[in-house]
């Protein structure tokens, strides 16, 4: 009898001890939140594209968001407009004629230069970023 006490006292003890010395792990969240990591904070950003050449054609992401297509432009174009983290923009351009020539265009984010091309069509479509 003196040896089942000492099996069931055992075996409680190994088990409270178990419970005890078990950790639980932390749920894993894939989700970013804003106060503890201030990076994916949402903030509103100054961006401008700027283009430069004799006629282009313009497709474009428009400040209130809405894609705008096929527009004409001669000589140059600056439009400014402010967007926020995680929002979408760019442009695509393109000479209206075989003639024609595109100098420049660029896309700029808070005074800094995201995408560019000099003496050529093309276009950049990104997110306006969190950082």
């Amino acid at each position: 009898m003196d040896f089942k006490k000492r099996v069931v006292g055992y075996l409680l003890v190994s088990v409270s001890i178990a419970l005890i010395s078990c950790k639980k792990g932390k749920k894993l969240d894939l989700s970013p939140d804003p106060i503890k990591d201030p990076k994916y904070v949402a903030v509103v950003k100054s961006v401008v594209y700027r283009i430069k050449g004799t006629h282009f054609r313009l497709n474009f992401i428009d400040s209130t968001g809405n894609f705008q297509r096929d527009r004409l432009y001669s000589d140059s174009l600056v439009y400014r407009f402010k967007k926020g983290s995680g929002a979408s923009i760019g442009i695509s351009v393109f000479k209206q004629d075989i003639a024609d020539a595109i100098q420049f265009w660029e896309i700029s984010i808070n005074g800094k230069v995201k995408a560019n091309s000099e003496g050529g069509t093309g276009g950049a479509y990104f997110t306006v970023p969190y950082n």
